[in-house]
């Protein structure tokens, strides 16, 4: 018997009879669809179909659809159009039971107003806002199915007639208040982090929605985030302050002392709120709320927990979700690392140092550095998907728990890491009830106006237990029930569990392993190949990525329809990444549809991704100069990709390939500080190209391929940066060799701006000639000629010396071809105003700087600094200086160091200023590749030795800083020349000229090790 409108649970959808008006108009007669072309009669019939059963005089009729424009023929056209109507839609019906009736009052549809959406959906809106106190669950229940009525804007077809605006803003105002209530109804039943998402949203689309606000607020406070919660409140206090007069209600005030009062003082007054960089979630959580209480503890007193079990069984949700449960117990916050970004155990701790918000040095290797950030840290790092590198992991983590107390991890793996202190968490399936409730949150979610199965139903229990409870098995049988029965499902399921048992050593990766194998049979062939190919990634990737591996899949739009359909049956994974959309394929599904297509394909397939990767790596360079958060952002999102697109070249002997990806992206390395990743992969293609010479490792007879050259350059630069004396030595003959024979204007540039930075510490004028000539050979390439010039700036810092109008002329030539101007224009600028002394260019300079990487931020900052001093606002320099402290490293180090020490010198705090060059003497002292580093030490010495009253020693530093100043041909910056000169002349007053000249010349005479003075030992030299 056909379903009707008043029986219970009976879905919209399921009525034979039904009228849509909530998007383009769906009419539907005895279980068929009707077509009504013409818009006067579309119209006619919609106003009867808001008229909630009443009849309707041919007056009204007139003047809602025809207005000011009436008819001639008056209420007989009115009839003409009632007649066609009963034409098309009383084909089935008896002559007494038309379905538009006549009577006394007009005319009116013989149709229950629950078979017309937009009544069934304000029925429905009613009933939940009265539910919301006492059952939030059936609330959410019932303004969920009235919300899936909405197919897009109410009478999307009919936006002309007289009569839709006001209906439609009736209807637009009822859905703002459905979307509301359910999200009331979520945060009552305790799932407040599933709508920060969407209130977030719709607060950025109402700013000055008071409503809305408090929302959000309650929800960033039930998520143990006031500050955020607070954050929320002030933008909204300024928006109302600031547009209409007016503060906040008395309500959000009282909410906002809430907030405050949930917070340390310590957090109010820095303003920050604990991190807790978890992926938004898709989907709501169901179940094993037990377990995160348990694991919540053992986080609490264990270091190290890891939860193991087979891909399926959902250990990266459950540590996700766990990890929000405990995000307010680390002041540290709570980071997620995703370690399929990882391609090698040497990634892991980049990997790691990206994902948890720190930077890497230019001097150590990373290891050292993620040591060292973590040191002094109480914070969760979730390491998910540690089994493709567990021993590197154990490693790793091993050496994280020495150094850091305050650190808990808690790994998910298919095994355990097997270290010292380990708990492992066992992971289980999903009991029955948990089970049946997963199956019917996905296929809701699948097809949200379908009637669903009722959980008594002993079908569901047999399909839910034929699934073994493993959440990926159900979600995708859960896709499947829009189209097939329970009973259906588990027919196919019997049969797939057939052939494939006794392949996996569990058996319940049996009954996974023969979902996924049905799931895949049931694909079209467009799209088992389309999975095929988007298998290929081993961690997420975007629509763009997606289209240049599927090359099967002909144009945009059977790609989209393709990914939708993966993504309903639970096969593709849609994640939310800051508003863009990535994707991916579980492991589980990999392993399955590799097993489906022959190797050739597979090695095909990931010949296209590293091809595709090759053209993202050159967008990278090219954004480096152009757009450099840009080109961050982009890094960050496809450096899995990158790491394994360049594993995969190397590893089959695509030299050329991989070498494309290498030089590409070794910009997006360089400016995350990752300069030894940067290392190992460019030594990798060129130590390969080496051995594939009969000449062995050596230069081979025959010469060189101008991209080995090139990539050797870049070692040399950043094995110079971060003292890897081991890859320096390796390159060194080969940027020698290329410097004498390539004529290549571009490569030779980059191989003498190599050489350049090797010799920018012990002979910085014949580093600025290098870099002035490689300017010269790049000068024709545009914004790639910028880094000769910005070489010559960093030289500048320890030489003193720069041909500043040739920088600047050679600057305009080359900004004079560019629309944008990219951030390195201005720490050139700045450079060039610095060694004029010319401070107030300086910072105005500066602060128009547009956003910059975090390397070009920090030199300019660096020159800020140098100018605040020179001004005499210590204070403001000591600020920018302390900004610093952690992304200052390596090169940078020690020209903050200097700065420290001149900003402390310059403010008579002469000990301090002294003790501030520890680092660099002691570097100094072990290290004879720095003499353009020792005099700008020496005379920062000889400076607070006089500050101190020890003049003779002051006299004698004095001595090694001219007679340095002579043999390198080099100047003293500006500040510190200065500074010099009154400190001369202090120490002069008070000596007599002989022994002042005497001093002078002792201190002329001295190695750097030979200063016995006591402001040099009171440091350790």
């Amino acid at each position: 018997m056909p379903a009707t409108a008043d029986e219970p649970g009976c879905g919209f959808h399921d009525l034979p009879t039904r009228i849509g008006v909530l998007g383009p108009m769906s009419v539907w007669v005895g279980g068929r669809e009707v077509t009504v072309s013409a818009r006067r009669q579309r119209a006619v019939l919609a106003f009867l179909a808001v008229s909630n059963g009443a009849a309707v005089s041919a007056d009204r009729i007139l003047d809602a659809i025809w207005g000011d424009e009436l008819p001639s023929t008056g209420a007989r056209a009115v009839a003409f159009h009632i007649s066609r109507l009963r034409a098309l839609l009383d084909v089935d019906r008896e002559r007494d039971a038309s379905f538009i009736e006549t009577s006394a009052g007009g005319y009116r549809l013989r149709i229950s107003p629950s078979s017309i959406d937009c009544h069934r959906f304000h029925e429905a809106v009613d009933t939940a806002r009265h539910e919301l106190t006492e059952d939030p669950e059936g609330c959410e229940r019932h303004l969920t199915d009235a919300l899936a009525l909405w197919r897009g804007r109410p009478f999307a077809d009919l936006a002309e007639e007289p009569f839709v605006g006001s209906e439609v803003r009736v209807l637009e105002r009822a859905h703002s208040v459905a979307l509301r209530t359910a999200i009331e109804a979520r945060i009552a039943l305790g799932r407040h982090r599933d709508v920060i998402a969407d209130l977030s949203g719709m607060v950025e689309a109402e700013p000055f929605d008071e409503g809305l606000v408090r929302l959000l607020m309650i929800a960033l406070q039930r998520d143990h985030r006031p500050a955020d919660g607070l954050r929320v409140y002030g933008e909204l206090r300024i928006r109302l302050g600031d547009e209409l007069g007016i503060e906040p209600s008395p309500d959000l005030e009282q909410l906002q002392r809430e907030l405050l009062g949930a917070i340390p003082v310590t957090e109010v007054q820095q303003g920050a709120a604990r991190p807790v960089e978890i992926p938004s979630a898709m989907s709501s959580f169901v179940g094993r709320l037990d377990e995160i209480e348990r694991l919540a503890e053992l986080i609490d007193s264990r270091r190290v927990v890891t939860l193991c079990g087979f891909g399926g069984l959902g250990k990266t949700r459950l540590a996700q979700e766990t990890a929000r449960a405990v995000a307010d117990r680390f002041v540290g916050g709570v980071w997620f690392v995703d370690l399929t970004l990882a391609s090698t155990p040497a990634d892991l701790a980049d990997t790691v140092l990206a994902a948890a918000g720190f930077t890497a040095s230019d001097q150590r290797d990373p290891v050292a550095d993620l040591l060292e950030s973590l040191a002094d840290h109480r914070l969760l790092l979730v390491l998910d998907n540690c089994e493709h590198l567990t021993a590197g992991v154990a490693e790793l983590v091993t050496q994280m728990c020495r150094v850091a107390s305050g650190v808990r991890i808690l790994a998910t793996s298919r095994e355990p890491l097997g270290i010292d202190g380990e708990v492992i968490w066992s992971m289980h399936p999903l009991p029955d009830r948990e089970a049946i409730q997963l199956l019917r949150d996905r296929a809701r979610q699948a097809a949200p106006s379908m009637v669903l199965p009722d959980l008594t139903d002993p079908g569901v229990a047999r399909l839910c237990a034929r699934l073994d409870g493993i959440p990926l098995a159900i979600e995708l049988a859960a896709s499947r029930l829009s189209v097939m029965t329970v009973s259906q499902i588990t027919d196919h399921l019997e049969e797939h569990l057939e052939a494939v048992s006794g392949l996996a050593t569990d058996r319940r990766q049996d009954s996974l392993r023969a979902v996924i194998s049905w799931s895949w049979n049931l694909l079209t062939e467009a799209d088992q190949c389309l999975l095929a190919d988007l298998s290929i990634f081993t961690t997420d990737f975007d629509l763009d990525a997606a289209q240049a591996i599927a090359v099967r899949v002909d144009g945009i739009t059977p790609l989209v329809n393709g990914l939708s359909r993966l993504a309903e049956r639970a096969l593709v994974v849609v994640d939310d990444n800051g508003g863009a959309r990535r994707f991916r394929v579980l492991e589980a599904v990999r392993g399955v549809s590799h097993g489906c297509v022959g190797a050739d394909e597979v090695d095909a397939g990931r010949l296209r991704h590293a091809e595709y990767y090759a053209s993202v790596a050159s967008t990278i360079f090219d954004l480096w100069v152009r757009d450099p958060v840009a080109m961050t952002d982009l890094g960050d999102l496809e450096v899995g990709n990158l790491r394994a697109a360049m594993a995969w070249a190397y590893a089959h002997d695509r030299v050329d390939l991989g070498l494309a990806i290498t030089r590409g992206a070794r910009m997006y390395f360089w400016s995350r500080r990752m300069h030894r990743e940067n290392i190992r992969w460019m030594l990798a293609g060129v130590e390969l190209a080496l051995s594939r010479t009969s000449d062995g490792p050596e230069i081979p007879a025959s010469g060189i391929d101008d991209d080995v050259l090139d990539a050797a350059a870049i070692v040399l630069i950043e094995a110079h940066n971060v003292g890897d004396r081991s890859a320096l030595e390796t390159v060194l003959p080969l940027v020698e060799y290329g410097a004498h024979h390539v004529q290549e204007p571009l490569l030779r540039g980059n191989l003498l701006s190599a050489l350049g930075a090797r010799l920018q510490a012990t002979d910085p004028i014949s580093a600025d000639r290098l870099h002035a000539d490689a300017f010269a050979l790049r000068r024709s390439s545009g914004a790639r000629a910028l880094p000769s010039l910005a070489n010559r700036i960093e030289g500048s810092w320890l030489s003193g010396v720069l041909d500043g109008a040739d920088v600047l002329s050679c600057l305009r030539e080359i900004t004079a071809q560019l629309d944008v101007i990219p951030p390195l224009v201005t720490k050139i600028e700045a450079g060039v105003a610095a060694r004029r002394g010319d401070w107030t260019e300086v910072v105005r300079v500066a602060r128009a700087m547009p956003s910059a990487d975090a390397a070009t931020e920090v030199s300019v900052q660096l020159l800020v600094t140098e100018a605040l001093i020179g001004l005499g606002d210590f204070d403001e320099a000591s600020r920018v200086l302390g900004a610093l402290e952690l992304e200052a490293r390596g090169s940078t180090r020690i020209i903050a160091d200097l700065l420290w020490s001149e900003l402390d010198i310059g403010r008579g705090a002469y000990s301090t200023g002294i003790d501030r060059l520890t680092d660099v003497v002691e570097m100094l002292g072990v290290d004879d590749g720095f003499s353009a580093v020792a005099f700008q030490v020496a005379a920062l010495l000889a400076v607070g030795a006089c500050g101190l009253g020890d003049a003779e020693s002051s006299v004698v530093l004095s001595g090694f800083v001219g007679s340095e100043q002579a043999r390198l041909g080099v100047h003293l910056r500006h500040g510190v020349q200065q500074l010099a000169d009154e400190a001369t002349d202090a120490c002069r007053s008070a000596m007599s000229n002989e022994r002042f000249d005497w001093l002078r010349a002792v201190g002329a005479a001295a190695e750097w090790s030979e200063l016995p003075l006591r402001a040099v030992e009171r440091i350790g030299a």
